[in-house]
């Protein structure tokens, strides 16, 4: 039996703005952003970023080998360094589908509203 898997490929500019439609705060002062419904992002500096559901921020790419870090600035003008995570990948480790998952969670029940 073969079993067929779609994936998205995702293609990130260098510099965006986007809405933040997904907002967590976790232990020791971390976050996970959900922009616009696509992409997932976990920063530390919840407190200081201040950022919350609805706001409009700035994504810049930092030149990392592996391209997975972001700079995000919210509306108070504080940078978060943030991960993305690749939920689009289909072999995700347990942490990160979980993240993945609480925040489709998130992203159903504010659809049955």
């Amino acid at each position: 039996m073969t079993e067929t898997v779609a994936r998205q490929v995702f293609a990130i500019p260098k510099r965006f703005s986007a809405k933040v439609t997904a907002h967590r705060i976790l232990v020791r002062d971390r976050q996970l952003l959900a922009l616009d419904d696509t992409l997932l992002f976990e920063g530390k500096e919840a407190a200081a970023s201040r950022i919350e559901v609805g706001d409009r921020v700035d994504v810049v790419k930092a030149s990392t080998l592996r391209g997975r870090t972001f700079q995000i600035t919210g509306p108070k003008k504080h940078t978060v360094t943030a991960l993305r995570i690749r939920c689009e990948l289909v072999e995700l480790s347990a942490g990160n589908r979980r993240k993945c998952a609480a925040l489709l969670k998130g992203w159903r029940e504010a659809e049955n509203r």
